[in-house]
């Protein structure tokens, strides 16, 4: 199957930019069919939305609570940026077959970079708390 180079220069630079777990969604990338990559895809970004999830409700109960209040909002503040700025990476092909495969992959990957980045600012907390 071959990629629009758009679609692979995207996959490339956010692949690049992500821990190893992002390899799960090139592995999808490999898919012999769109649909298969579709499901494989809303795989990954279901997994890591529910890792992501417990992760944020873990940190909400360990925070005080002045830096719950800023954590929690910055939380709003990713996820309006996830939203807009994959449906913005998806616009590039807009009406198109890899405007729904783009949209979940930046949503996957986006995901994965968030979970490294939290695991790895509030790594203290998190191997302090039960």
């Amino acid at each position: 199957m071959m990629l629009g180079s758009g679609l692979a220069v995207f996959i490339t630079i956010c692949v690049a930019t992500m821990d190893t777990r992002a390899q799960s969604v090139e592995k999808c990338l490999e898919a012999y069919s769109s649909l298969e990559m579709q499901d494989c895809l809303q795989s990954v970004a279901k997994r890591a939305t529910a890792e992501l999830d417990d992760l944020v409700a873990r940190l909400t109960t360990v925070l005080g609570p002045e830096e719950r209040e800023i954590f929690e909002r910055a939380n709003r503040s990713w996820a309006t940026y996830r939203a807009d700025h994959c449906e913005c990476a998806a616009k590039r092909f807009s009406g198109g077959s890899l405007e729904s495969t783009t949209r979940i992959t930046c949503w996957a990957m986006l995901i994965e970079g968030r979970l490294a980045d939290l695991r790895k600012l509030y790594s203290d907390v998190l191997k302090a708390s039960p």
